[in-house]
């Protein structure tokens, strides 16, 4: 798996969103369309990428899985397992505590230019 940024696409019952990660040296950084916040952790197994990311949504904030509004600032924790040559550009369930999401991940480059050389 490369470290650098990634695009999530991220679809529910209720719509769509986005958002865009930094994933590096096993760390987990980004936002999405709506300014909330993801941080966390990946972890390599063998062939295996595991996630444990912590989501706060911000209050307003329509839900993608059932299109309710957050009252509140809220976290919510997202764990995540797929075989590493599979993260990219196909189509992931992951059950969330607040419903189910289809999520698909897009590398989109790299996080400094010496990676790039």
């Amino acid at each position: 798996m490369k470290s650098g940024f990634y695009a999530i696409f991220v679809t529910g019952e209720a719509g769509e969103s986005i958002a865009l990660l930094h994933l590096e040296n096993g760390q987990v950084l980004g936002f999405d369309g709506t300014g909330g916040k993801w941080k966390g952790s990946y972890r390599m197994a063998q062939n295996t990428v595991s996630f444990l990311i912590e989501v706060t949504l911000l209050g307003g904030t329509n839900l993608t899985t059932t299109g309710a509004t957050v009252d509140h600032d809220q976290k919510i924790e997202v764990n995540f397992e797929c075989v590493v040559s599979e993260l990219t550009n196909k189509d992931h369930l992951v059950n969330l505590p607040i419903g189910e999401v289809i999520t698909r991940f897009r590398y989109l480059g790299p996080s400094s230019e010496t990676q790039m050389a």
